[in-house]
């Protein structure tokens, strides 16, 4: 990036030189007007590099700032802009040099790369005057079009910068799986669905994607918010991850029995884990032993802790109940031929090392209070 905003800048001196005599200031080429409209949207570029200082690479820089926050969709963009200004710029050269610049159509570059760490510097020494038409004379009319474009194409890069501070887009969040929303895909076509009965198939297939791609962008930028408030605002250094090493997670010598219930949803069980991950409270129980409770239930698909032990049970966090439930999911495949309906898949039961277990199944009546498995 850095070296595309230098050839710009070079571009736009060699283009300054070239309309302005060095003796008297008269206009070579042109008149006063075009000089001033180059030297304005030089100014303006120089501006645009200055405040986001995007010729240099130290660690305020523009391309260090967006290697950092992994913004390869934005990168990519602000190469693309400084390659076209330079296009730009070095077509207004040939007007004032009286050599035909290129057509629109054969002025495409089509050396883009998907690779976010190419700048797209092999092939700039290509040849952007058509020499082989002749000279021909200054042309006003063209050298106004090509400094449209050159300003256009400034214009375009602060436009796209003012996105910096709240980027669409993140190679971090595409890369999560703890912010995994393909559970929601099923929900989100369903609404469509019934929002739209007269849609296509693929037009709700594109648009429950979508949706489920923008939750997954809010729950990572909800964690990425968390994660940077933690020690701040007066909370002791590791409060947050003391809290984590306090949770009875399940080990990986904890037993999971795979479809032992009737099948359950697998997309209900994703929302119940993350809404038992936000519930505040301790979950209590009775003594055992197989004293289960319900504590989550979507679309007739239950999560249930049981209570093993012949004591009563506390557990630190709902969170606990949620991690079980995951167990279940993550270690369990999609039954494809239990038919018990449409996406009942999967069930199980996750048990801990501590006397108490987690049980994932379909069947429930949601209208109930849930307080007996055997029902």
């Amino acid at each position: 990036m850095r070296d595309n905003v230098i050839k710009c800048l070079d571009a736009f001196r060699d283009l300054s030189g070239s309309l302005v005599s060095p003796s008297d200031g008269i206009s070579d080429y042109g008149d006063i007007d075009d000089n001033e409209k180059v030297r304005t949207v030089e100014s303006r570029f120089k501006e645009w590099s200055g405040v986001f200082m995007a010729h240099r690479f130290v660690r305020n820089s523009l391309e260090y700032r967006l290697r950092v926050r992994d913004a390869s969709l934005l990168r990519k963009d602000v190469v693309r802009l400084l390659k076209d200004l330079a296009d730009s710029i070095a077509e207004a050269m040939c007007v004032t040099n009286g050599v035909m610049p290129p057509l629109d159509d054969e002025a495409g570059d089509d050396s883009d790369s998907d690779d976010p760490d190419d700048d797209g510097n092999e092939g700039d020494d290509r040849e952007i005057c058509d020499s082989d038409q002749g000279e021909f004379a200054y042309d006003a009319v063209e050298m106004s079009r090509a400094i449209a474009v050159i300003t256009e194409n400034v214009e375009s890069l602060f436009r796209l910068l003012t996105t910096f501070d709240n980027p669409s887009s993140h190679d971090e969040s595409v890369e999560s799986g703890s912010t995994d929303s393909s559970h929601y895909e099923q929900f989100f076509m369903q609404h469509v669905r019934e929002k739209f009965p007269l849609a296509s198939d693929s037009v709700v297939d594109r648009l429950g994607k979508a949706l489920s791609q923008r939750r997954r962008y809010f729950k990572y930028r909800e964690s990425h918010q968390q994660t940077s408030a933690q020690c701040l605002e007066g909370h002791e250094p590791g409060v947050a991850y003391a809290s984590l090493e306090a949770r009875a997670a399940f080990g990986d010598g904890d037993g999971v029995l795979c479809h032992n219930f009737r099948e359950g949803n697998r997309s209900a069980v994703a929302v119940g884990i993350e809404a038992l991950r936000k519930v505040p409270m301790k979950p209590m129980n009775g003594a055992g032993p197989a004293n289960c409770g319900r504590v989550s239930c979507q679309n007739n698909t239950g999560i249930w802790w049981c209570n093993d032990a012949t004591t009563p049970r506390e557990l630190n966090s709902f969170a606990d109940i949620a991690d079980g439930a995951q167990r279940v999911v993550s270690s369990c495949k999609d039954k494809l031929d239990a038919n018990q309906g449409d996406g009942m898949t999967v069930s199980g039961q996750a048990f801990h090392k501590d006397g108490w277990n987690v049980v994932v199944r379909g069947g429930d009546d949601c209208a109930n209070a849930g307080v007996n498995i055997n029902m």
